[in-house]
């Protein structure tokens, strides 16, 4: 479960126009669940989403529903907007994302069956990357690097799902 501070919580409000509570829960619950991470992304939003992280103290951001979600650990600090010059986002997915025709069947899953991508990182030399589906991991990747995994796991899935399993 995340939380939210009250900056972030009046930020809805203010820019979303989420004020009730139950509905400002369950929009930032599905932001941290189903969001993109700018490793997602290409070109200036991707320079523009990293400028917005901070490693050292751990800020992360996810976009979701043209939306920049600001959080730390697993609170949200704030939220705000996609600058218009970024719209519509979809032109700024990374190369895989945008030229593979199959991926748009992907992100229909992704939506209608609760699966997440979920990056793991293990002892700091591989990253391996997978998916929660019903709250079991499955491993579907690996790779040197986060987008290496992401698309091997992309590619695997992909195969999985041609074949007629999940």
């Amino acid at each position: 479960m995340y939380k939210a501070t009250n900056h972030s919580k009046k930020r809805a409000s203010q820019r979303l126009g989420v004020s009730y509570k139950s509905e400002r829960n369950q929009l930032f619950q599905k932001a941290m669940k189903y969001g993109h991470s700018p490793a997602d992304f290409a070109g200036q939003f991707r320079s523009y989403l990293d400028n917005k992280t901070n490693n050292k103290k751990k800020i992360q951001v996810k976009v979701y529903d043209d939306t920049i979600y600001v959080y730390k650990n697993k609170t949200i600090i704030t939220v705000f907007p996609v600058p218009q010059m970024y719209l519509p986002i979809d032109n700024y997915y990374s190369s895989f994302i945008k030229n593979n025709p199959n991926l748009d069947k992907l992100y229909e899953i992704v939506d209608k069956q609760d699966v997440v991508l979920e990056l793991v990182v293990r002892d700091n030399k591989e990253y391996v990357y997978g998916l929660y589906i019903c709250d079991e991991f499955k491993n579907f990747g690996t790779g040197k690097t986060e987008n290496d995994a992401k698309n091997n796991a992309i590619k695997q899935y992909l195969n999985t799902v041609k074949q007629g399993g999940s």
